[in-house]
């Protein structure tokens, strides 16, 4: 499945879609599409370094390997799913999105994306 096939189905599933982004742990954005004009791509490689410190604080902690995270802002939610032991999406939406949805898509797509991922 092609990373614009799987960003199209994400948006049509969640609505109040920003941004999706297919990232690795070192910070580099493998993929992304961006629909909102106000959120620049490259702040984007800042989410890796929030999930290598929330990788390994999991770790310490004794509750296993990080799947997903969530945060949100006053401008904006954004959720991470781990797709390989080296990337994650990043979904960037809406402030006002029902979150429990946009969960279950995103982890619908990092299951659809990890054979491409795995194979390449």
């Amino acid at each position: 499945m092609l990373f614009a096939e799987l960003a199209g189905r994400v948006r049509e599933a969640v609505g109040a879609f920003r941004a999706l982004a297919l990232e690795s742990l070192d910070g580099s954005i493998e993929e992304s599409i961006v629909d909102d004009r106000g959120l620049d791509p490259e702040c984007l490689t800042e989410f890796a370094t929030l999930l290598r410190i929330a990788e390994r604080t999991s770790e310490d902690a004794g509750t296993g390997g990080l799947e997903e995270l969530t945060w949100v802002a006053d401008r904006s939610v954004v959720l991470s799913r781990r797709v390989s032991t080296q990337h994650y999406l990043i979904l960037v939406l809406e402030p006002d999105v029902r979150s429990a949805q946009a969960r279950y898509v995103l982890r619908r797509a990092a299951g659809q994306f990890r054979p491409e991922i795995e194979n390449a």
